[in-house]
């Protein structure tokens, strides 16, 4: 919209639009921000799940060859 009242306006209407829009837009980003480290934070959990569960199946298939040598 700026780009076409711009020239007629002198500007004007395109800091109104700028006041109006930056923060609505930081708070997004924000937001968005947020999200993405919560996101992070679920995918480490994740992350240490599998591995906690590699390690149990590691050694319940260790006792499993243990048991059919017996």
């Amino acid at each position: 919209m700026c780009v076409v009242t711009g020239p007629i306006t002198g500007g004007i209407s395109c800091a109104a639009c700028y006041a109006i829009v930056a923060p609505i837009i930081e708070t997004e980003i924000a937001n968005m921000k947020r999200n993405m480290e919560r996101t992070v934070t679920a995918l480490y959990v994740i992350g240490n799940d599998f591995t906690s569960t590699a390690g149990t199946v590691d050694e319940l298939g260790d006792l499993a060859l243990e048991q059919a040598e017996v």
